[in-house]
């Protein structure tokens, strides 16, 4: 039988791991949605005072935000979106700050690509060892993926730790022809490790009122201010004295 050389060619799964990315919608504000608490407040303040109801910008749009965090800043991808309008992309470097909990461990994974650190500090000052004794608070270091300490501890860190990412900004028309789900969309991107997606939460309120108020406050609620503001425009629970007529069963009659 004859014997034939066999090559392989590995490839560095290390570089496979770096063509990935994540996209996250920015949280909205308490302020952001439809009549939300703190608009409905200051909206209730207003009127007690027999002030102005504030204008609020209410469109038939839905505003939001769009982040773009690449494991290997120079992946190059596409970002779509199946309903609205994006933005130009807006590259930037911010500190995002994180709390991590060690349990006898030396290692924690991040949900974001880490790309150093700034400021830490173990909360308290305070690290403990395997045997529940306080020891001096050991230093960290990182990777994309993680941040290590010097040994398995017992402690909590503060750290904040440096992203590169990119921003878009998202505008939500209203899908008219839509009787629910009227701002529903997903966003996509397209690049070298396949594609990945995020569907996208509109404001609070906005799919039951079909309209986006900035501030949160909408219109205000549809009531008219009391003469006093420091008194309701009614008493309904007070007693009082009614007089009938036994045979005609007529109010002669009321006081309170």
């Amino acid at each position: 039988m004859s014997q034939h050389n066999l090559s392989l060619n590995l490839t560095r799964p290390a570089s496979s791991s770096l063509a990935k990315l994540i996209i996250k919608q920015k949280e909205y504000d308490a302020v952001d949605g439809i009549l939300s608490r703190a608009g409905l407040h200051t909206a209730l303040f207003a009127l007690l005072n027999e002030e102005e109801v504030p204008d609020q910008i209410c469109t038939s749009d839905c505003g939001t935000t769009l982040y773009v965090y690449r494991y290997d800043p120079s992946l190059p991808y596409a970002l779509y979106v199946s309903h609205g309008a994006l933005s130009e992309r807006v590259v930037e470097e911010v500190y995002v700050p994180l709390k991590l909990a060690f349990r006898m461990e030396q290692e924690k994974s991040l949900a974001l690509p880490c790309f150093g650190i700034g400021d830490y500090r173990w909360l308290g000052d305070k690290a403990w060892n395997a045997d529940a004794s306080l020891i001096a608070p050991p230093s960290i270091s990182s990777t994309i993926n993680s941040v290590s300490a010097g040994q398995p501890v017992y402690g909590t860190l503060a750290v904040a730790i440096k992203v590169v990412r990119d921003r878009y900004s998202l505008r939500l028309p209203q899908r008219v022809e839509a009787e629910e789900n009227k701002f529903s969309s997903v966003a996509y991107a397209i690049h070298k490790g396949g594609p990945t997606w995020e569907h996208i939460k509109p404001p609070p309120g906005a799919e039951d009122t079909g309209q986006q108020c900035s501030g949160g406050g909408g219109s205000g609620p549809d009531i008219e201010p009391p003469d006093d503001p420091y008194k309701p425009p009614t008493a309904p629970h007070r007693d009082g004295r009614q007089v009938t007529d036994y045979c005609t069963q007529e109010v002669t009659s009321v006081s309170p």
